[in-house]
Formats: C-alpha cells, structure tokens, sequence
C-alpha cells in the first residue's frame, strides 16, 4: 500500500509549492544586484556614524573594562559574567558579546570607536541577510505569488534602514541585542534550509545556543520555534498529517530547544557577576509595562520621531492606567485580526507568526523599556 503524503507538505527534494500563473521571480544575477544596491544605502544611511563615540553604558562596558585589553582573557569571559562591565550590578553573562569588544580593542590598538562601530554595522548587515533568508523560505512556504524575491530582500532592507533600529547599531553595547538576534534567526534560517540529517541532528539549534551566549534573551528561539512549526505545518516531518499528529510533531521538535534553554537559563544564572542586580520591580508591573512598550515601538515602525537612546521610563504601577489599557487592546486586535486572517488565507499564518514575535521579557529587568 501506497505511503500517504499531505497535499500541503511537499517533499524534502520538493520544497516549494505548485507554479501559478502569476510572474516569477527575477533571476539570481538580478537580485543580488538588488542586494548589493540594498548594502549600499544601508552605508549610505550610517555613513555618518562610524565616528560617533562611546555612550551611557559603554563606558562600564567598554571603556573602563580592564579585561577588554587582553585577548588573553577571552576564556575568562565564559568562566565568570563579573568581566562583562565594571559597574558589578550590571555585571551580567555575555562572555560572546564581550569576546567581541576584546577583538575591536585589539584591532583598534585601543579605544578606536571607528573599529567598534565597523564591527557593528557588519554584523547588522548580517543579521539583515538571515533576515532576508527567513522572510524568502515564509513566503514560499505560504503560497505567496510573484517576486517574493523582492518582497523578502524590501523588508529585509527596511529593516535594516528604518529608524527604529538605529539605537542598537549606534549604541554599541547593544551588540548584544544584534549578536543575540542573529542566533535567534539564524537557527531559524539553518532549520529551513538544512536537510533531512541536519533537521535530524538538531545542529540548526547551535546557532540560537551560540547568540544566547551574546545575551540571554536568544533562549526565546524555544517557543517561537513551536509556535513557528504549529503555524507553518509544511515544515513539519511528512507523517505528521492529522492536526493532532503534528501538534504532536511540534512539541517534539521543540522538545530539545527547550531543554537548551532551561540549561542556559541556570548555567547563566550561576555565573552572572556575584552583584549583578537585574531590577526590583515586581513582574505585574513590568509586564503591564510591556504592554505600552510593545504599542510605542509599533509606533515608532510606522511613525519613527522622537526617537532617543535615553528612552528609559518609569514603570506604570496601575493596571487600569490608560497606556495599559491602550495597549492590552492593541495586542488583542492584533492577535485576532492576525488569527482571523491565517484562517481565511494560508499566508495568514505568517501574519499570525509576526505578531506574536513582539518583545517578550525575560523577567523585571533595570528598565522599563529599551
């Protein structure tokens, strides 16, 4: 008897869906060209920001960071989160983001912000790539006619220039951010393209496990990544054809990510300077917090003024206060009109995937929002 397969879920070999009679995508020569004119406003965008100094926590961070001077204490970083700032209370875990700073001093032959500043719109650039790779596999997955060539590498490249991430580029001690992110997306990206032996193998999770080490926040590749496989069933393993079996597939897919997460999650808590003070605010009101942090950066996406690198703010104590509010029923209308759109159209499920990857923290962290 004859195997059954999905109609949806094409094989290994077969990944993408039914050609239509909608136009194909420009040619490899004719995309890269785009790419390269993509880099190249991105250089022009930041042209001006390879001198800029060092600012606000850099200077723990950074510059008074006597271990930053030796690449000798590379391996140290990763024995004891103490290295990470001179200020002991921020003293927190992120052995890769300070190996990084190690580089550019030795690189620099000192404090040259010119070689900081490099180093941090290259990895931009990359993290703009997998961008790219990850919108491309989304929309060939859910069916999206025409030049998703170009649709993929538009957003990759809005991404990169738009305003509301000029913070982290400028600011260099959230390379954390840029480094962790790029775990986050680059697992994602190692999963999509990886074959059978790879998925098998599970080394598209080295990447996320390697960004956690840049900062912590990267272990929340777990559950996007089940939540990624419950919205996107054609990436799931082809036995999995009932709603119930690939419920089933998912969890067990993201089973092992899970446990990585929670082993990092201890083995970080552990080595974290033995000063090092996260925040004291109590998590209700750190999470009610969120709610308007997430609606002010939706904000900032679509009208990007006012936008400052001290936009630290003071916890909303109240749960009834109107930016709570407001923005508790900005998350619900935008789930349910995401959840509303993935069941009248398959691309849907991307809208869906999108909003629910709005910050998440971690726990009540030393500020508000950043």
């Amino acid at each position: 008897m004859k195997s059954r397969r999905r109609p949806d879920s094409p094989s290994r070999a077969d990944p993408e869906p039914a050609r239509s009679s909608a136009p194909l995508s420009p040619g490899p020569r004719i995309l890269t060209a785009w790419g390269v004119l993509a880099i190249l406003l991105l250089l022009l965008a930041y042209s001006n920001h390879f001198r800029n100094g060092f600012h606000f926590d850099d200077a723990s961070v950074i510059q008074n960071n006597a271990f930053l001077r030796s690449l000798r204490n590379v391996p140290l970083f990763f024995r004891d989160g103490s290295t990470f700032s001179s200020h002991p209370a921020n003293a927190t875990y992120r052995p890769l983001t300070s190996t990084s700073f190690a580089f550019d001093y030795w690189r620099g032959k000192g404090l040259d912000p010119v070689h900081f500043h490099v180093t941090q719109w290259v990895l931009h650039i990359a993290l703009g790539i997998l961008v790219f790779f990850f919108l491309l596999r989304v929309l060939t997955l859910v069916g999206t006619p025409g030049y998703r060539g170009l649709i993929a590498l538009f957003a990759a490249a809005l991404f990169c220039v738009h305003r509301a991430n000029t913070e982290t580029v400028n600011f260099l001690t959230l390379r954390s951010e840029i480094l962790s992110t790029c775990g986050v997306v680059g697992s994602f990206v190692a999963y999509q393209y990886g074959s059978l032996r790879v998925r098998r193998s599970y080394a598209w999770l080295l990447p996320a496990l390697i960004g956690a080490f840049a900062k912590q926040t990267a272990i929340v590749f777990a559950p996007l990544f089940a939540l990624y496989l419950l919205l996107l069933p054609r990436e799931l393993p082809d036995h999995a054809e009932t709603p119930r079996e690939r419920r089933r597939a998912a969890l067990t897919m993201a089973f092992p990510p899970f446990v990585a997460a929670a082993l990092f999650y201890v083995l970080q808590d552990r080595l974290g300077g033995a000063e090092l003070i996260y925040g004291s605010t109590p998590p209700r009101v750190y999470l009610q917090t969120q709610l308007f942090a997430w609606l002010h950066y939706v904000r900032l996406f679509v009208l990007p003024l006012g936008l400052s690198a001290d936009a630290d703010w003071s916890p909303i104590i109240h749960w009834y206060d109107t930016r709570v509010v407001a923005g508790a029923l900005f998350a619900a209308i935008a789930l349910g009109a995401a959840a509303l759109y993935a069941r009248r159209r398959p691309a849907g499920k991307a809208s869906l995937y999108r909003v629910s990857r709005r910050p998440a923290p971690r726990g009540p962290g030393a500020t508000a929002m950043r």
